[in-house]
């Protein structure tokens, strides 16, 4: 009894000598800071994971990123925007230089830039950012975007416009990595060159009025286009197609006579010129004396032109023209020197159901029959050395050879006179000669006076300043 008492004594002393157990923990759920990297977790670390030390892995498990606020290793700032502009460039880079300042979303708010100058900014959607420069008479402008780094492009696309001083848009750049960014190129737009004299505007934009969240734009302004090495590159205007646009050419026609003397700085007109001929591809004829357009003059049939007898003389086939000389009912004979198909609207107008005449001399060595074909917008008469051989009578558009009919060409010059009836729309034609078979004539010489070469002289008979060849009202506008 006493042995069995000791061993109960026993068992409770080291049971009170022995500590309590401690409770075990309930296990953690895995997740962002529990230290374990699982799927869609940049990095975990933790309770080492912060939002305020360089270098952490975010509370939220990613990895630290410019943008963040917090200035990490290779940063040399963080402002905490995705723009440039600010100082703290998109790629978390100190911007030095000029910043762009709003307002400035269009041409009365643009910042004043000069060539040679650079400006870093950044486009929110939909913001855009003008800047203004001079500009003297006939200059030229050269700019481009760039990105973070003169050797990068925006990541998203950036688009140039370009405003003239009157406000009128005349050129756009879009993004070619192989010719910049957005380069606005004298050889590539035309707005871009020969440029009037006075303050223009740039505007820079995202594509699509995307953001821009860091960009630079460059500028440079150069005096004379025609000082550029490839000037005009497609040229605006090239009257004797020697490749000098007609701005910087001393002698735009190459007659020999500088434009400050020439009173036809576009059509030579100074004597010996090179002959008119068909031309060498096709044979057409684009060369003419004009004489309209008349107005009021029926016709009998669809768009027929008139049977009126206008030209002076009162016989439109015994007529002969002559440049400056009087053609009838108020107009004379004045030049139209066109490739290929002549379009009456370039040089006359008026109501509908207008007509006009047309006369050239085409030279043949040897006496020959050939076709005459004609495309006219609308009717026409065709009359070879006074004797009339097509009467057109329906309304169409220009067709290549749609109407002809064979004819006697003599040996030496020959005449040839057209009238042409418009009944609205487009007026024009197409006109040549066609051997036996088919085949046209070309390289012939064309003359637009009667039995001779053409050889225009600086004759201005009204006075106006304007040599007759140029003028289309050679004998004045009181005729």
């Amino acid at each position: 009894m006493i042995r069995r008492a000791f061993f109960l004594l026993s068992i409770l002393a080291f049971v009170t000598a022995c500590p309590e157990p401690k409770p075990v923990p309930e296990p953690l759920d895995p997740g962002c800071g529990d230290g374990v990297l699982i799927s869609l977790e940049e990095c975990d670390d933790g309770l080492a994971n912060s939002d305020s030390e360089p270098d952490a892995c975010r509370t939220d498990c990613t990895v630290p990123v410019c943008g963040d606020t917090v200035i990490d290793t290779g940063e040399m700032c963080d402002d905490g925007n995705p723009f440039g502009g600010d100082g703290c460039s998109a790629v978390c880079t100190t911007e030095t230089g000029r910043l762009e300042a709003e307002p400035n979303d269009d041409a009365s708010t643009a910042e004043p830039l000069a060539s040679g100058e650079t400006v870093t900014g950044g486009l929110p959607t939909d913001d855009v950012d003008c800047y203004a420069f001079d500009v003297p008479e006939r200059g030229y402008v050269h700019a481009d975007v760039i990105g973070d780094t003169p050797e990068t492009c925006p990541v998203t696309d950036a688009r140039l416009r370009l405003f003239s001083p009157d406000g009128a848009q005349v050129a756009v750049a879009g993004a070619s990595l192989d010719d910049g960014c957005s380069p606005l190129d004298p050889g590539l737009q035309h707005g871009a060159r020969f440029m009037p004299g006075g303050s223009w505007t740039i505007c820079v934009e995202g594509a699509w009025r995307e953001p821009l969240y860091g960009y630079t734009l460059r500028i440079e302004v150069g005096e004379d286009t025609c000082d550029l090495p490839e000037a005009p590159f497609t040229s605006d205007s090239d009257s004797d197609d020697d490749g000098t646009a007609d701005i910087c050419d001393e002698d735009d026609d190459d007659d020999g006579l500088l434009d400050g003397d020439d009173n036809c700085t576009t059509i030579p007109n100074n004597g010996d010129v090179l002959p008119l001929i068909t031309n060498e591809d096709d044979g057409l004829m684009g060369d003419w004396l004009l004489a309209g357009p008349y107005h009021g003059y029926e016709t009998t049939e669809s768009c027929r032109p008139s049977d009126d007898q206008i030209l002076e003389g009162g016989d439109d086939g015994a007529h002969v023209p002559a440049l400056g000389s009087v053609a009838g009912d108020g107009h004379a004979w004045f030049v139209a020197q066109r490739a290929g198909r002549i379009n009456f609207l370039n040089f006359i107008g008026g109501p509908t159901d207008r007509e006009v005449y047309a006369a050239a001399w085409i030279h043949s060595d040897v006496e020959q029959t050939v076709t005459a074909a004609i495309g006219p917008d609308d009717g026409a008469f065709v009359w070879i050395n006074g004797t009339q051989i097509i009467d057109v009578a329906g309304c169409q558009g220009t067709n290549l050879d749609q109407f002809t009919a064979e004819t006697t060409l003599l040996e030496g010059w020959n005449a040839i006179l057209i009238k042409v009836r418009d009944h609205g729309g487009a007026w024009a034609m197409y006109f040549r000669f066609l051997d036996p078979d088919g085949e046209p004539l070309t390289g012939y010489d064309v003359s637009l006076s009667a039995g001779e070469p053409w050889a225009p002289d600086q004759t201005d008979t009204d006075g106006d300043g304007v040599g007759d060849v140029c003028d289309s009202t050679p004998l004045g506008d009181d005729l």
